[in-house]
């Protein structure tokens, strides 16, 4: 075994590697210009060379930011996909078995199993009427294949299973002599066992049968449960679709005992476990693979036999499938908002797109800076050989930020896919818990129908005060051994309740139910059914919503007349939450909820969201089909959620063929980021380059430094502009004109930063702009105005610029309007650099730095008082 070292996922990772060796060629690439700028134009390149080495630096910083980035979501979906698999799946299995614990207790103390196993010599009626009790009861807890009855010598009195050839037969297995003589409620055992010779391994509850009124044992009654067809079930819930991954059930010496794929994992091979937190890669049948190793969490104090949850796959097959693929199911509008909170849920994607868009500013500073040094017509012929060196450096900077526009995207999709598929998982897994546990209880209210004297003093007609202590006294048993219910009561025929489980409840008795689910059990001929209240408060729940599951107590002579009832009332309010807090990890911003198709709330893992209160969601989720999971991104309560949705299909017979409709849907909701308006300025329709121009040989030309701002392209003559900045770090200026932002450092001296989104009619509080152009105004005054991007220095026909006319008193800081020859529909505003001065404060365009520390100075002082 190996720790998993991320540079050993690379061969498995072909869209990283190839994000990689792309890097790498850029990377070198750098090398390639700076060396040429060197050459060809060294003096008036001195200004380029140094920001290069900078933007080098910070981009190979990024190139292994990036892939590392990369790998580790990949990773981590992985590990999303794997964990819960093999955490579930022994999980689910120990709440099954945890169900057999309080099974077998019960049984052990049924007066007709005690009766026969107190017989000295039973005979063959006795035997087939016990087996026919037996019968019975596997009918109803499909869950077992076989049950047997001892006497205290370990001889065979009675078992169901007619190929298991072992009634009369004694048998020698310490599992029998270790229940017979064991303070513990139970025993249980799972290998190979004389009790099933038909089974290599056999998985058996016993306990000790003692007379009623005695602590005296006079024999054992053993239990099978059917652990293949239970782990069976348990890998096709969690693999419907094979994907490579083998899930297994390992014991305490590292033996599988169940697999998803017996094939490439058989029962009986023994497996390195991996049970520390750090990644492995276990070496299986010549392959790679991960795995990892889980405890169960144990359910109601019960962990089991000290079984695992284990799971591999072949690296090879581990990360497979298109991320991407998945952002194509969600809503354009709901995209767009989300990538703009992006960086908000994934700390290293904010830390990749923040330097990645500032390495394209960078990088577009440096080839702008160079176009409005350029001039067209110098002697100097560095200036001549700059101008492809730029256009390379423009060329190098679409190339990068394609390069890393793709790979954020795949690391985006990498998280709110594993995101989204994490969340239907656990939906779909909540809901299977809730139906197992339902199942159950199905199970249970029918079963305890049969107990003989529940028939046969129900059946009286009038029941003692003797009868109801016996009564009370079986309740309460029971009601001990199966704690999930908040109580049991007995009613006879006309609905009157006769008895209780709970002294508190004492008040019942005596209360006539005339419920629907009471009158159908009165109703019934059939002791296979049982019956349901809707989901509605109780009060025999204390005025809370809850499930009560009720079945008909027959008549001993004839099995086809209802006699009374029994009703179990399910703790749904503690039971249901606990199963959803069960289904999701520890921390995080995850909650989840059982609802109907209505959206009316059956429980949830958040106080504001109680039972019988509404989910308010698109219509459609509530009509996802039985058994079908999926998950969506939306807007709720002012965050983006990744939603899972399942809806119930049951299992085993329960809703699937016995007659019960009740669809249950499971959400989980797990947040993403919180909400961003959808909208946001794409300035890329605006941009022109000198291709768009017409120019006439014998006509005067004008330069223009273009840009964008408030979604117009804009631009200032040439000579007004010195070069552009980034907005760095800008100090704040008090009580100053709302159109000066502050200022900001520019070759030792401040420059005061014109908020040119206010020129612009947008009177709202924006966030700085990322680029500065700095201008030279009258009286050699400078100023920074605020560009959101930048697009290139044009030369236009003198001709091709309109005035704009005067309109109103003022007049206006638009000097002239381009339009292009070659790129008809779009416009350029030129803008008047000296009418911007008639907006500003004169005084604050001449403060010097002193005055500007002083300011800041006291501004800080007044802050702190």
């Amino acid at each position: 075994m190996a720790t998993l070292e991320k540079a050993d996922l690379l061969p498995y990772l072909s869209s990283v590697s190839e994000c990689g060796r792309n890097l790498s060629q850029l990377n070198n690439q750098w090398d390639n210009v700076r060396l040429l700028c060197e050459m060809e134009c060294p003096t008036q390149s001195k200004n380029i060379l140094p920001e290069m080495t900078k933007i080098q630096k910070s981009f190979s910083g990024l190139q292994h930011d990036l892939v590392d980035a990369l790998t580790t979501e990949s990773l981590r979906k992985m590990e999303q996909k794997a964990i819960p698999k093999a955490q579930v799946a022994i999980d689910i299995l120990i709440r099954n078995l945890y169900e057999r614990t309080a099974d077998i207790g019960f049984l052990a103390t049924d007066g007709d199993v005690q009766r026969f196993a107190c017989l000295k010599n039973p005979t063959n009626a006795d035997r087939e009427a016990i087996r026919k009790r037996l019968r019975e009861y596997v009918a109803k807890y499909t869950v077992y294949n076989e049950v047997i009855i001892l006497d205290r010598d370990f001889t065979v009195l009675a078992n169901l299973d007619p190929e298991n050839d072992i009634t009369g037969k004694r048998i020698h297995d310490p599992l029998l002599d270790e229940t017979l003589h064991s303070d513990k409620s139970f025993v249980e055992t799972f290998r190979s066992s004389p009790l099933q010779t038909l089974r290599e391994r056999a998985h058996i509850f016993s306990c000790k049968i003692c007379p009623e009124n005695s602590d005296e044992p006079v024999g054992v009654i053993c239990l099978c449960f059917r652990f293949a067809n239970e782990t069976e079930a348990i890998f096709q819930k969690l693999q419907p679709a094979k994907d490579g991954y083998v899930i297994s059930i390992i014991d305490r010496n590292n033996e599988v005992i169940a697999s998803s794929d017996p094939f490439q994992l058989p029962v009986g091979m023994e497996v390195e476990p991996v049970s520390d937190e750090e990644n492995r890669i276990v070496y299986y049948n010549g392959l790679e693979y991960y795995a990892k190793t889980l405890p169960t969490k144990g359910y109601e104090g019960y962990f089991g036999l000290g079984l695992r949850g284990h799971v591999m796959v072949p690296l090879s097959l581990a990360f497979k499938g298109k991320a991407s693929d998945t952002l194509e199911k969600i809503e354009p509008e709901i995209m767009t908002g989300l990538m703009n909170r992006a960086d908000s849920f994934s700390p290293v994607l904010k830390k990749i797109i923040s330097q990645t868009a500032k390495i394209n500013r960078s990088l577009k500073s440096i080839v702008f800076n160079g176009q409005i040094v350029t001039r067209e017509n110098s002697q100097d012929e560095e200036f001549t050989r700059l101008r492809p060196l730029l256009n390379y450096i423009s060329r190098m900077g679409s190339g990068i930020g394609q390069i890393f526009e793709t790979s954020v995207k795949d690391l985006f999709a990498t998280v709110v896919s594993s995101s989204m598929r994490n969340s239907a998982f656990l939906a779909s897994l909540s809901i299977d818990i809730m139906d197992r546990n339902l199942y159950e209880r199905a199970d249970d209210c029918r079963w305890w129908a049969l107990n003989p004297s529940f028939r046969s003093i129900l059946a009286k007609g009038n029941v003692s005060d003797a009868d109801r202590s016996r009564l009370t006294s079986i309740l309460t048993y029971i009601n001990s051994l199966y704690t999930i219910y908040s109580s049991l009561f007995l009613f006879d025929d006309t609905g009157k309740i006769v008895a209780v489980s709970r002294k508190e409840c004492e008040g019942d008795i005596g209360k006539v139910l005339k419920a629907g689910w009471v009158q159908s059990v009165l109703a019934n001929s059939d002791e296979s059914k049982y019956f349901v209240s809707p989901f509605e408060k109780s009060e025999f729940y204390g005025g809370k919503f809850t499930y009560i599951y009720g079945a008909s107590v027959t008549n001993p002579q004839d099995s086809k007349k209802a006699v009374g009832g029994i009703g179990i009332v399910f703790d749904s309010e503690f039971q249901f939450r606990s199963m959803l807090n069960d289904s999701l990890p520890d921390g995080g911003g995850m909650f989840a909820l059982f609802t109907d198709r209505k959206g009316n709330i059956i429980s949830s893992t958040r106080d504001d969201m109680p039972a019988g209160g509404r989910l308010t969601l698109p219509e459609h989720l509530f009509q996802t089909e039985n058994g079908k999971k999926h998950s969506v991104v939306l807007e709720y309560e002012g965050s983006y959620y990744s939603v899972g949705v399942s809806c119930s299909s049951g299992y085993r017979e329960y809703k699937t063929t016995d007659g019960y409709h009740n669809d249950v849907l499971a959400f989980v909701f797990d947040k993403l980021a919180e909400y961003a308006a959808a909208e946001y300025a794409d300035d890329s329709g605006l941009y022109v380059d000198q291709s768009a121009v017409r120019l006439n040989e014998n006509e005067e030309h004008i330069k223009l430094v273009s840009f964008t701002i408030e979604g117009r392209l804009a631009a200032l003559e040439q000579e007004a502009v010195l070069e552009s900045v980034d907005s760095g770090k800008i100090v704040s200026l008090p009580d100053n004109n709302k159109l000066v932002r502050g200022a900001v450092v520019y070759r030792k001296q401040y420059v005061p930063v014109i908020n040119t989104h206010r020129l612009f009619g947008n009177e709202q509080d924006v966030e700085c702009s990322s680029h500065l152009l700095i201008a030279r105004m009258s009286d050699g005054i400078l100023a920074a105005l605020e560009a959101d991007d930048l697009n290139s220095v044009l030369e236009v026909n003198a001709s091709d610029m309109r005035a704009m006319p005067h309109m109103g008193g003022g007049q206006s800081i638009v000097k002239g309007v381009v339009s292009f020859h070659n790129a008809p529909g779009k416009a350029m505003l030129v803008l008047d650099h000296e009418t911007i001065l008639d907006r500003l404060d004169p005084e604050l365009l001449k403060i010097d730095l002193e005055s500007i520390r002083e300011l800041t100075e006291k501004t800080q002082a007044e802050k702190k008082e």
